[in-house]
């Protein structure tokens, strides 16, 4: 017969108190890929993070996530990190062409390739 597991996926922003669970079944074996989007879980959205720069343009703030897969209510499998919030645009309407990048908001010259 068919065995099917009961799965619950729950994370945690350490120090932010935000949390978040998803459940599923799924059958013995079986690979999922779940997504936490902010439209599904909107304390997702953190107003007003603290931000990561660029190494001399400010601190490299960081925060932690802590996700756990539970099956039939006990843990089998989790796992920590740690991850960053930054906002990286650019923009070429500039008088030389030249692309000119932006982060958090504020230009930055990128001296060579792969710097971000």
């Amino acid at each position: 017969f068919t065995r099917y597991i009961n799965c619950t996926v729950k994370g945690e922003i350490v120090g932010e108190n935000i949390t978040f669970e998803k459940s599923l079944k799924i059958l013995r074996g079986e690979q999922k890929t779940m997504m936490f989007s902010p439209k599904e879980f909107p304390q997702l959205i953190i107003n007003n993070p603290r931000l990561w720069w660029p190494v001399n343009k400010g601190p490299q703030e960081l925060y932690e996530l802590k996700m756990a897969v539970l099956v039939d209510g006990f843990v089998c499998d989790s796992v920590k990190t740690k991850f960053g919030i930054r906002e990286i645009t650019s923009d070429t309407n500039t008088p030389d062409h030249s692309r000119l990048f932006y982060i958090n908001g504020h230009p930055l010259f990128i001296r060579g390739a792969n710097w971000i």
